[in-house]
This record gives C-alpha cells, structure tokens and sequence, in this order.
C-alpha cells in the first residue's frame, strides 16, 4: 500500500495565511499522510508572476518549515513548460504507482475545473480536496466532477494576493496576512 499524497500547487505569489490555512486543513483531514507544495515553475493562464520562481519556492519553504508532514516539490521547475496539472500528476503517479494521489484546490478552482487541460485525464490520476472559498457554490459543478471531490472541514482566510503584492511594491508588507518568516522574508529581500 503507497502513500496517500496531497498535491498543492499555485502560484504562491506571494505564500499567505490563505494557503497556510488550506495546509492545515489537509494535514487535519487525516485524509493525507503528507502534504507536497507545489509552486508552479510557469501557470499556463497567467501572465509573468511578480516574485521570481526562485523566492516563490524560498516562500514556500519558510512558511511550511514547522509543519509535519509537508513539504515543497520543485519538480514543475523540472517538467516541460507550461506547467500542467496533468503532468505533474502524470510524473508523481509514474514514480510511485501504488501512492494515491489527492489534488488541493479551492472551490473557485473547483468552479473552472472542467476547463483545465486535460481534466479528464486528471481525475483518473487522483482525487480532488476540496477548500471552501466564500462566494463559491458548487451546486454548479458538473457531477463527474462532484464524484471525485472531497470538501474539507475548512474556516477560509479572505486574502488578496493582489493587494499583498501592491503593499510591498510600496514598501508596506502587511504582516497579519504572511506567515511570520515569509514576512521577514519580504523585508530582507527588498
């Protein structure tokens, strides 16, 4: 029997409480056995990301540190580019076969799911965790989608990355929004 994986990728531009908080929700769910960050190395539905690859997975490393259980993946720096969730999966699934694989997403991604590349293909890989969003109802959500999610006990945490993004672009990082070393991070990166 393999490993039950949760798979959490994003941006991560910059790492937040919102994602912290999802990390803390799979890890409680005991669904998983561990949980692997995954910032993507080049989103396909996304213009450049403001931090670098490079500090969005510093970020990443810092904000999960003390957590048990969870850790980063560097792999779609690795994968042909654009970053796939279907590769990504496609790779992880070929390395360890009997592992069950769990994709961490939150319902405004659960919303668009039938429009990634590939989302077929994806839910033959691996099962969906889902996060509650505010202002996100999934009664929408096509049923063959539906059949492979699972909806996590979740309180969400309303952040803007953008807004996190035009704070440090004026030199004003708020701190209640980061974890406590991203937030260091930040101010010894500017």
């Amino acid at each position: 029997m393999g490993r039950r994986i949760g798979l959490f990728g994003g941006a991560f531009d910059p790492f937040h409480i919102g994602h912290l908080s999802v990390i803390r929700s799979v890890m409680a769910s005991n669904i998983v056995d561990e949980c692997w960050v995954i910032p993507t190395y080049s989103a396909p539905h996304r213009d450049m990301a403001f931090y670098p690859y490079r500090h969005r997975k510093i970020m990443a490393e810092l904000a999960v540190r003390d957590i048990s259980g969870v850790s980063v993946s560097n792999i779609e720096a690795h994968l042909p580019q654009p970053s796939y969730t279907w590769r990504t999966l496609e790779h992880f699934k070929s390395g360890e076969p009997d592992s069950t694989y769990f994709l961490c997403l939150g319902e405004d991604s659960l919303t668009t799911f039938h429009q990634w590349v590939r989302a077929d293909y994806i839910l033959e890989l691996c099962t969906l965790l889902v996060s509650e969003r505010p202002g996100y109802d999934p009664s929408a959500v096509q049923s063959n989608i539906l059949e492979k999610a699972i909806f996590l006990e979740h309180t969400p945490i309303e952040v803007s990355s953008s807004e996190i993004r035009r704070r440090v672009q004026n030199r004003n990082p708020d701190p209640d929004v980061l974890p406590q070393a991203v937030y260091e991070y930040l101010l010894s990166s500017r």
